[in-house]
């Protein structure tokens, strides 16, 4: 597990027509933190391995479980690192790190009430930060459910991210190339100068 997923971590790799026709590749480029969650025990009931991975983390995109020891499910695992993958999304669509102050009750995809950290008035606001759909919110809700158990698991992480994906292709399939390029440089212009300031900020904390 890499237990390190954040902005300065992903790297956008060269166009593959083959696999990868709309979108650069993606990939993680740092593993210092990194370590091999152990098969067959319980990492709940294995204080060893609290203590070994509960610190394998940047500030800002670590999820409770490794934040506090009075959490009631210490999973610390692969549900970690799916939390990770949210906080990065939520910096791409707001520019700035999930706020830690609140908590809300939100839906999950079979209609249960789960506990998520975040503020409600941006992570429910439809119209300032998430101006591209309702399965964005679900999604980033999905990511930071309290509780590890709750959260999506990394295959319908990756089917709902397709998903938004095919909706956003659908949006703009009649827009031409060079409109498209421009889209796109546009909003990565803007979000990374903001991920440069969080950058920033991280560094001053830690």
């Amino acid at each position: 597990m890499s237990l390190d997923v954040r902005p300065e971590n992903d790297l956008i790799g060269s166009l593959d027509s083959d696999e990868h026709r709309r979108f650069p590749v993606l990939k993680l480029a740092y593993f210092g933190l990194s370590c091999s969650q152990p098969a067959d025990i319980d990492p709940v009931r294995n204080p060893d391995w609290v203590a070994e991975s509960q610190w394998r983390a940047t500030l800002g995109f670590q999820p409770p479980e490794q934040m506090y020891g009075s959490h009631t499910n210490r999973r610390i695992g692969v549900q970690t690192s799916v939390w990770a993958v949210g906080a990065v999304m939520y910096c791409l669509v707001v520019g700035r790190l999930n706020n830690w102050m609140y908590t809300f009750l939100h839906a999950d995809p079979n209609g249960y009430f789960r506990t998520v950290v975040g503020d409600p008035a941006i992570l429910r606001d439809s119209t300032q930060h998430f101006p591209y759909s309702a399965r964005v919110i679900d999604v980033l809700c999905h990511c930071f459910m309290e509780d590890p158990d709750e959260r999506a698991t990394s295959r319908i992480l990756v089917n709902d991210c397709q998903a938004m994906v095919d909706i956003f292709d659908t949006m703009t399939k009649d827009l031409p190339p060079t409109q498209m390029r421009s889209l796109k440089r546009g909003q990565m212009s803007s979000r990374m100068d903001s991920l440069y300031e969080i950058s920033r900020f991280r560094t001053q904390v830690c």
